[in-house]
């Protein structure tokens, strides 16, 4: 069992990725930190972008910025286009 899985900066959440890159954004309805190729696979489901939409007024998955070991500023992309800034909720 990986101790960082879904934490900032640690392991994906999702149990089957495989890239090894770092945990960058973050899921507003599970609360957990995903991979950038993960979050966008999940921010590009038709069914997840529409709920997401509804619930939190933006997308599921936002990239977490940080500075001086403190998110600072989140960001969502879907399909390469930056939308509003929004924050952890």
């Amino acid at each position: 069992m990986q101790h960082d899985k879904g934490e900032l900066n640690g392991t994906c959440n999702i149990t089957a990725c495989k890239t090894g890159i770092k945990a960058t954004w973050y899921n507003h309805s599970t609360r957990k930190h995903y991979c950038p190729e993960c979050a966008n696979r999940l921010n590009t489901d038709p069914f997840n972008y529409r709920d997401a939409m509804r619930m939190f007024g933006h997308v599921l998955c936002t990239e977490v910025k940080q500075k001086n070991e403190k998110a600072i500023n989140v960001r969502g992309y879907v399909r390469g286009r930056q939308l509003a800034t929004t924050s952890h909720r």
